[in-house]
């Protein structure tokens, strides 16, 4: 039985709950992901953001459309002083990497979420994405 530490991504890029939003979408962009885990000083995972935080559940909780309003020197100002805790998730749904992947997958779908961190104790360990479980299905010998 595979299992989700079998196919999760290991060494993740992480952010912390301080860090500036211009960082995390920097992050973001230089990586080639849509999504950060945060985490404490310890290592201890506090939250998710993703590139779905940043447009909020409407349109009056955009975060995109009110900075694009803004002229320049404004929207980069704003993204250097607000910070990550505005915009994540807080409690993200969570899986362990001894879970079989099949059920991973009903996780993703149950909770409509694009990612899951994979964590040990609390700890962030790594993260397991729809891509992941699809590079998978495509690719049964990579474990």
């Amino acid at each position: 039985m595979i299992k989700v530490s079998d196919i999760m991504t290991f060494g993740v890029a992480t952010i912390r709950a301080e860090t500036p939003l211009l960082e995390a979408l920097n992050l973001m962009h230089a990586h080639r992901i849509a999504g950060l885990p945060v985490v404490d000083e310890h290592s201890n995972l506090v939250g998710l953001v993703s590139e779905a935080d940043f447009f909020g559940n409407d349109s009056e909780d955009c975060l995109v459309a009110s900075l694009l309003e803004l002229n320049q020197p404004g929207r980069d100002a704003q993204l250097r002083q607000r910070i990550t805790a505005e915009v994540m998730k807080t409690r993200p749904p969570v899986i362990d990497g001894d879970v079989p992947v099949a059920d991973a997958a009903r996780t993703i779908a149950q909770r409509h979420v694009d990612r899951l961190p994979v964590v040990d104790a609390g700890k962030l360990v790594g993260m397991l994405s729809r891509s992941d479980l699809l590079n998978y299905l495509a690719n049964p010998d990579r474990p």
